[in-house]
């Protein structure tokens, strides 16, 4: 019973540490924690989400139908967006309405390419639940 209840203390602190730390392992300040206060379990850090712009939903949807593998999403509608950062990346959270319930797709931001060999922004991936 002892060994049972040291176990799961141990996975209960790697838990609480794997929430202020990125995706590198490198512990986020507490400016950034403050500022970004939901986590999505894998090492993002987002701000509360608010109401998408108009532009929000023409940007996702032009970046799900780039995407082969989340073609599917593509007539999928904003509803709600939010700023976040994973290590020193800038990151954005749009939530889509579907058929089939929301979805958030995390994309990652570039900066405005100077050179034309530069990749725009790019989904990083489609998730099923709301960061937390």
């Amino acid at each position: 019973m002892t060994v049972l209840y040291l176990l799961f203390t141990i996975g209960y602190i790697l838990n609480a540490q794997a929430s202020t730390k990125g995706p590198s392992g490198k512990e986020y300040s507490q400016e950034i924690l403050k500022a970004y206060p939901l986590s999505d379990g894998e090492g993002a850090r987002y701000k509360p989400l608010g109401p998408s712009e108009p532009s929000d939903n023409r940007y996702v949807q032009n970046l799900l139908k780039a995407s082969p593998e989340y073609k599917k999403y593509a007539d999928c509608t904003a509803s709600r967006s939010a700023d976040g950062v994973e290590d020193s990346d800038f990151i954005y959270l749009i939530e889509i309405q579907c058929q089939k319930g929301a979805f958030y797709v995390k994309i990652l931001k570039r900066p405005i390419p100077k050179r034309p060999n530069k990749a725009p922004d790019q989904i990083i991936k489609v998730l099923d639940k709301l960061p937390q």
